[in-house]
């Protein structure tokens, strides 16, 4: 079994501009230094609103239920772009859905099932033809 090393601090740290800080949102500080900031439950997985960023790159920023990301989300690349946004299930891409390029650019629009693009879409092309 893996064992997880982190410590819980409260964070004073706005979830939105707008918003009063939850009372269960908490700083969340992972061995490897990833952070996830956020609402946690009773069990203190993630759970309601939250940021997660990987230290080694990349940032999710969204819902979370009972520990995975559930319900809208956005996912960023290390370098700090957009890469997906929509709906999430269990962790993974799951619903409706949109992927970007490294420039920003929606390069996939629709559904996903368990992380991989399935039934109606568009596909953007864009790029490819500004040569």
């Amino acid at each position: 079994a893996k064992k997880y090393y982190y410590s819980v601090t409260s964070s004073t740290k706005p979830v939105k501009a707008k918003s009063k800080i939850p009372k269960d949102f908490v700083k969340i500080t992972m061995k490897s230094g990833s952070i996830y900031e956020g609402q946690v439950n009773d069990l203190n997985e993630r759970h309601g609103y939250g940021v997660y960023s990987v230290v080694a790159g990349g940032r999710y920023e969204g819902e979370w239920v009972k520990g995975f990301k559930h319900g809208q989300g956005k996912f960023f690349t290390k370098e700090g772009t957009l890469g997906y946004e929509g709906e999430w299930e269990c962790g993974e891409p799951h619903g409706v859905g949109k992927t970007y390029n490294a420039a920003g650019n929606c390069t996939y629009e629709g559904e996903f099932k368990k992380g991989f693009k399935k039934g109606s879409r568009r596909i953007t092309y864009r790029d490819l033809m500004k040569k």
